[in-house]
């Protein structure tokens, strides 16, 4: 995986390393299973063989053998269930209501012009009813994206705070990775579920001593069923929070070319050049290279050479124009 040179590159990056984590996911189940057969023939006596130790693995291996593709449905099972219910579960767990705009009609209006800045559907806007200051997106595909605030968000930040925090939550959906993330989530969670299973379990067969064996080799075994299990709780533990923390920073930056966009989308080229904006030029012009946008960059190259010849101050403007469409523009 190659460096990211601009916040393009970073959401190509992390989407890709998303996915690479998202494709290890069967395979961390399969491990798991394995674990926990591990954990049933260390505590039940189950193995093959003389070897007090390896028997309890060549056993688990065989079992696991018979019953993965079970492993495997039930884990898709719980899967669909969180795909078609998760944001009902969502509002569950949290308390969130649906907003419209008549109930809260500043912090509507400004979801609403960051997205017609931009030309992107509007996504649900849900309150949750607490003083915690948060928010956070939810969503598979479009159509049921959802941004969710805090009433203490609301109380606490000021318009341009609350744009900023929109942005940032439009930015996870933009970037498509809402979706990776809660799917990630729902993996995370089955794996949890499992863990806390297993060690349920590790509990419970240690209470009762009277399937305990004294040999040293089963000792053994239980220290490594032990060993496993952690391990692969805490690798799936970090995976879910390396992808957040991968996608949130790459949010806290789209967010930024987001907010520019949409200030500039309210004050465009002509008000520029009437004003004599050199500053919002520059930005104008610094957003052209970001998007790609070269005939937008030659118009404002072209503009701020007629605005030079009636006396207006903006030779820069217009040399910046020129000097990135010879740099980084494509030939013409």
């Amino acid at each position: 995986m190659g460096g990211a040179y601009g916040l393009q590159t970073h959401i190509w990056n992390n989407n890709w390393k998303t996915v690479l984590l998202m494709a290890g996911f069967p395979v961390l189940l399969l491990l798991l299973t394995y674990a926990l057969f591990l954990l049933f023939a260390g505590f039940s006596g189950m193995s093959v063989g003389p070897d007090p130790v390896a028997g309890y693995f060549i056993w688990a291996g065989q079992a696991l053998a018979q019953s993965w593709p079970f492993a495997l449905i039930g884990a898709g099972v719980w899967f669909a269930i969180a795909y078609f219910f998760y944001q009902g579960m969502i509002d569950a767990a949290t308390g969130a209501k649906r907003l419209e705009r008549r109930e809260e009609p500043k912090l509507y209006n400004l979801l609403e012009n960051l997205c017609i800045s931009r030309g992107v559907t509007m996504p649900a806007l849900r309150i949750m009813e607490t003083d915690a200051l948060n928010a956070f997106a939810t969503g598979l595909h479009k159509g049921q994206y959802s941004i969710t605030v805090t009433r203490g968000l609301m109380n606490t930040l000021n318009d341009e705070e609350l744009e900023a925090v929109l942005a940032h939550e439009l930015t996870h959906i933009r970037n498509a990775d809402v979706r990776l993330l809660i799917i990630a989530v729902i993996f995370v969670g089955i794996f949890s579920f499992i863990g806390e299973i297993a060690f349920r379990g590790l509990r419970f067969g240690s209470l009762g001593g009277g399937s305990r064996r004294s040999s040293g080799g089963r000792d053994s075994g239980g220290g490594a069923i032990i060993a496993i299990i952690v391990a692969l709780v805490i690798v799936a533990t970090f995976v879910g929070l390396e992808t957040s923390d991968w996608h949130r920073q790459v949010a806290d930056a789209g967010s930024w070319t987001w907010i520019r966009e949409h200030v500039l989308s309210f004050h465009g080229l002509d008000d520029l050049i009437h004003a004599a904006d050199l500053d919002g030029l520059v930005r104008m012009i610094d957003d052209r290279c970001a998007t790609g946008d070269w005939d937008g960059l030659l118009r404002v190259r072209d503009r701020a050479r007629g605005a030079v010849k009636t006396g207006r101050q903006l030779w820069p403007a217009a040399t910046l124009a020129e000097y990135r469409l010879a740099l980084l523009g494509p030939p013409r």
